[in-house]
């Protein structure tokens, strides 16, 4: 007989994020991601790689329900974002 245990949720262990990719001016939102990750520090690892991919972004801010839960941009102290 073979034991079963129980499936774990995938919807509920996945969080939504949106990811905000800035211009060199800072101003301009250049892409709008929607990612889906098990945590922040995933889903900022999945930011990284996008940078590494794509030279033109200068900056992020990536959200979660509505709340920056992590962003940089360059020239500015981490507090200012």
């Amino acid at each position: 007989m073979v034991k079963q245990f129980p499936r774990e949720n995938s919807e509920e262990a996945v969080a939504k994020y949106q990811c905000r990719f800035f211009a060199e001016s800072e101003q301009v939102v250049v892409r709008l991601t929607l990612l889906q990750s098990s945590d922040k520090y995933n889903a900022r690892r999945e930011v990284m790689t996008l940078i590494g991919k794509t030279k033109d972004f200068h900056g992020y801010e990536l959200w979660e329900d509505g709340q920056m839960v992590d962003g940089y941009r360059p020239g500015k102290s981490r507090g200012a974002i």
